[in-house]
């Protein structure tokens, strides 16, 4: 007898908005770098798009995203 598995299937993504793409500022984990704008860099990353900077804090690449207050 043969044992078949099923892989599991990933959620359907979220429709993407227009504040997803908004651009914040990522303050980059200490002793991590982000690959952004053709280059490695860690700090704090100017411009990246929510729905990324969002990613990155999730994966832990990021320790605080600064939303546009205005």
């Amino acid at each position: 007898m043969t044992m078949t598995t099923k892989t599991a299937s990933k959620a359907a993504a979220a429709p993407q908005t227009e504040d997803d793409h908004k651009l914040c500022d990522v303050d980059v984990t200490v002793g991590r770098l982000v690959y952004w704008d053709g280059e490695q860099r860690g700090g704090l990353v100017h411009g990246v798009p929510k729905h990324i900077a969002l990613q990155w804090l999730q994966d832990g690449h990021a320790a605080v995203v600064y939303e546009p207050t205005a």
